[in-house]
């Protein structure tokens, strides 16, 4: 019985080892972005909201509030180039698991010139 109890204490402990690590490395990661505007906007409250986020398998970029075009441009630093284009206030994700490690940049245009720009790292 006591045998019992240690291989079942120590099958739970694994499994909480391997769930925990299994979350540290899906770990969701902001991506500050800074915006330009390519001509200077009225200084009217805008609604428009744009993040990115990005963990191990998957970046997401949320636009929020907007109505127009929106395009999306992945660029690495080993040459690699990835765009898209949506329509109006989306939620995307891109499967970013095959990348390889290293240094992208990612800038979200809006049909109106803005642009929010950001990096990251995997």
């Amino acid at each position: 019985m006591k045998q019992m109890k240690k291989i079942l204490i120590l099958l739970i402990f694994s499994f909480v080892l391997v769930a925990q690590q299994h979350t540290m490395a899906n770990r969701i990661n902001d991506i500050p972005l800074r915006k330009d505007e390519v001509q200077p906007q009225p200084r009217t409250p805008t609604l428009v909201d744009v993040i990115a986020t990005y963990d191990d398998e998957n970046l997401i970029i949320d636009v929020s509030g907007y109505s127009g075009s929106v395009q999306v441009e992945i660029i690495g630093t080993d040459g690699f180039t990835y765009s898209f284009n949506v329509i109006n206030s989306a939620t995307e994700y891109i499967d970013i698991s095959s990348l390889q490690q290293g240094s992208y940049s990612l800038i979200i245009t809006l049909q109106n010139g803005t642009q929010y720009i950001g990096e990251f790292e995997l």
